[in-house]
């Protein structure tokens, strides 16, 4: 399945890529330091980029995979981190919020890639 246009389903994928590339800005004139969480972090985000236009159903596959592992906080894609511990667990906000939009934007995309 390929994507004929760019639409709403992918505000959560451009929003990733804006953080991505503000980081690698920010850390090229202010010299923040990237750490090897924000490279993997990147890595995944450019290639779920490059499978959004390529396979639509493995892109939803890496993309929600990377958000998932990044609001668990083993990666990042922003040169701040926030963090919310609670009960023991730590959390990114940024993550899940980037989560539950994919999830809104994209529920008939999902229900149709994945009807059961």
């Amino acid at each position: 399945m390929k994507v004929d246009k760019i639409g709403k389903e992918e505000i959560p994928l451009l929003i990733s890529i804006a953080l991505v590339i503000i980081s690698i800005l920010m850390s090229v004139i202010y010299n923040y330091i990237i750490d090897y969480k924000h490279i993997l972090g990147s890595i995944l985000v450019f290639f779920s980029g490059l499978l959004f236009f390529k396979n639509v159903k493995m892109y939803i596959l890496l993309f929600v995979l990377t958000l998932t592992i990044g609001m668990i906080n083993v990666i990042d894609i922003f040169y701040k981190s926030v963090e919310i511990t609670m009960f023991g667990i730590t959390i990114n906000p940024l993550f899940l919020l980037l989560l539950i939009l994919f999830l809104i934007f994209n529920k008939e995309r999902l229900n149709k890639l994945f009807p059961n």
